[in-house]
């Protein structure tokens, strides 16, 4: 009867070692993809913000310098073609901010985007008639806010500072 006891108690003894061992391997794994998935979110997050503050600068200079057909001098061409060269870089950070999420997140970084083209054509970087300037999201843009390059760039600074805050707030909570 003893030697059944001893026999019993090991065989429970090692399941309730297996079990833990699973669970401890379970939330390893699990807490392990946590991480990833956030300093994932992390890297498109500073990647956005980056490609869309020197998106925006660039639309700044044109702004200060005058509009295009002011000046159609060989330096406002450059200017401008430095605007549309950045656009790109800030569509492909803004698309790895769509995937990675969540949701509010990618929401604010889209309205940031939508505000900066908005800004881009007010500033004349797309001459009047190019897909963008008549774009639906563009239009939506200058419906419901300003429409002058000064109140645009007001706007696509705040939906940067936007995009900024629920990134840190979507950084800082558990996934």
């Amino acid at each position: 009867m003893t030697a059944l006891a001893a026999v019993v108690g090991t065989c429970s003894g090692m399941v309730g070692a297996l079990g833990a061992a699973r669970l401890n391997g379970t939330m390893q794994r699990r807490s392990q993809h946590e991480h990833w998935r956030r300093d994932g979110r992390r890297q498109a997050y500073a990647a956005f913000v980056e490609a869309a503050v020197d998106y925006g600068e660039a639309i700044g200079t044109v702004q200060y310098e005058g509009a295009p057909g002011d000046h159609p001098g060989v330096e406002m061409t450059d200017l401008c073609r430095r605007v549309v060269e950045l656009r790109p870089a800030t569509s492909k950070a803004l698309a790895l901010v769509l995937v990675e999420g969540p949701d509010d997140v990618a929401r604010a970084a889209h309205e940031a985007v939508r505000a900066m083209t908005a800004w881009a054509c007010a500033t004349g970087v797309y001459p009047s008639g190019h897909p963008l300037t008549v774009s639906r999201s563009v239009q939506t843009v200058l419906r419901d806010g300003p429409t002058d390059a000064d109140g645009l760039a007001d706007v696509t600074w705040e939906r940067i500072r936007e995009f900024e805050t629920r990134a840190r707030t979507a950084l800082d909570h558990p996934l």
